[in-house]
């Protein structure tokens, strides 16, 4: 993708998406409503099999396609493997140039500052590594409490910035409550400094600590 292909595709973006989704609700409802053949033969192996051993074509005259599942795969199969490297080469190209012109190598949202991934995606790495799993709609949740919180850590006040100083944090740390440790609610966004500090200690225990701190460190003055 070009850097003109790339900033028309951003520029039109929602229009785009507007489109798309009328199209494939126009295909959904044309397919429910065509009936499909009870059996049809495979014109890769020529076995007459039943309608569900064919994958769906909303623009083919029956709604099927004309080579079974199995002769799909196995084709696919065969092309991976004969044109592996080419295909290896394509993918590194078109990651270089993702990165080149500023987007994101797993989407194509624009890539934060100094960095290959967006928001959404380098939120979705966060979340991977703090619950085992990460999605675009858990993204999305963490970035709405990023948000809500003025992007600012709820221990220290400072701002933190996605991708460089803002980190999750468990607020009941894993190692002592493991029947949390996968649960999105129980996550933060914190500093990155106030994250090392806290260690394995809850919300509650670091904020006596820190008191603690701040009571001896003034009568020592």
């Amino acid at each position: 993708m070009s850097l003109e292909q790339a900033l028309w595709r951003e520029k039109n973006k929602e229009r785009c998406k507007q489109r798309y989704n009328a199209w494939r609700t126009r295909n959904k409802a044309r397919n429910e409503t065509k009936e499909l053949p009870t059996f049809k033969r495979c014109e890769k192996c020529g076995v007459l099999k039943v309608s569900d051993s064919f994958y769906r074509q909303s623009d083919s005259l029956d709604g099927l396609k004309n080579w079974c599942k199995t002769c799909w795969e196995r084709y696919r199969k065969e092309y991976r493997s004969e044109n592996r490297t080419a295909l290896i080469e394509a993918k590194r190209k078109k990651y270089h140039e993702k990165i080149a012109n500023g987007f994101c190598h797993s989407c194509s949202n624009r890539a934060l500052e100094g960095r290959t991934r967006c928001s959404i995606c380098t939120i979705a790495g966060l979340c991977r590594q703090a619950i085992g799993n990460g999605t675009k709609e858990q993204a999305k949740y963490l970035l709405g409490k990023l948000e809500e919180g003025e992007n600012k850590c709820p221990y220290t006040g400072e701002v933190i910035e996605l991708g460089k100083s803002a980190e999750l944090d468990h607020i009941y740390p894993k190692l002592r409550f493991p029947e949390r440790a996968r649960e999105i609610e129980n996550l933060e966004w914190v500093s990155s400094r106030a994250n090392k500090a806290k260690l394995d200690m809850t919300k509650e225990e670091f904020i006596e600590f820190c008191r603690l701190v701040t009571t001896y460190t003034r009568s020592e003055e």
